[in-house]
């Protein structure tokens, strides 16, 4: 079988997610370990290269604020009943606290932003130039907002942020005639914070 085209923006990479997680049985919670969310995903092609693409984590804003990590749980989805509560899913999901990274990207979704991409180019020993990507590696923060339905289930209002999916991507293994020979980059962390005039936004 073929391979599915690259996703060509970032935001297309979140749509499909976006669509994933609204065609998942059941809440939030157990709607990230389905079939659906979890299956093969197109790698992502941003400023010229070539990033692996995995299901994202998800950040929980409900309650307390806790990160899930979906492929973590992957076994759990043929036992999660779509009627399982939300409560009821957090005592099965390993979670963890949000780091401070994460805790100002979601001061910006709740500002009104839909995408936040952190950029972080790590030092590269020359010895292993041949076998490492010196393009950055990303920390996309994409927001999910309250659509009607979920708004009335959830007890808010239309576009409240309820969560958000946390994507760790680094650039695919390049082959050794085509890898960079330049100098071990610094280390730079630049966040970018933007509203998409397009993005798609969640109906949970």
């Amino acid at each position: 079988m073929p391979e599915p085209p690259p996703f060509k923006s970032i935001e297309a990479m979140q749509a499909e997610f976006l669509r994933r997680f609204e065609a998942s049985p059941g809440f939030g919670l157990s709607r990230v370990i389905r079939r659906v969310f979890l299956a093969p995903t197109p790698a992502l092609v941003w400023n010229g290269t070539t990033y692996q693409v995995v299901p994202p984590e998800l950040v929980a804003l409900e309650d307390d604020s806790v990160v899930y990590a979906p492929r973590e749980h992957a076994a759990f989805q043929a036992g999660i009943s779509t009627n399982v509560t939300r409560r009821e899913v957090r005592k099965l999901f390993k979670h963890r606290p949000l780091t401070s990274l994460e805790t100002n990207a979601v001061l910006a979704l709740r500002e009104g932003r839909d995408l936040v991409v952190f950029t972080n180019r790590v030092d590269v020993p020359e010895a292993s130039a041949d076998l490492v990507s010196t393009a950055p590696n990303l920390l996309v923060f994409g927001a999910l907002r309250a659509g009607k339905t979920c708004a009335a289930c959830h007890q808010c209002d239309p576009g409240t942020l309820l969560g958000a999916f946390a994507y760790r991507l680094a650039p695919a293994a390049m082959a050794p005639d085509n890898a960079p020979h330049s100098l071990a980059l610094r280390s730079n962390l630049v966040a970018r914070l933007f509203t998409p005039p397009s993005a798609p936004r969640s109906r949970l």
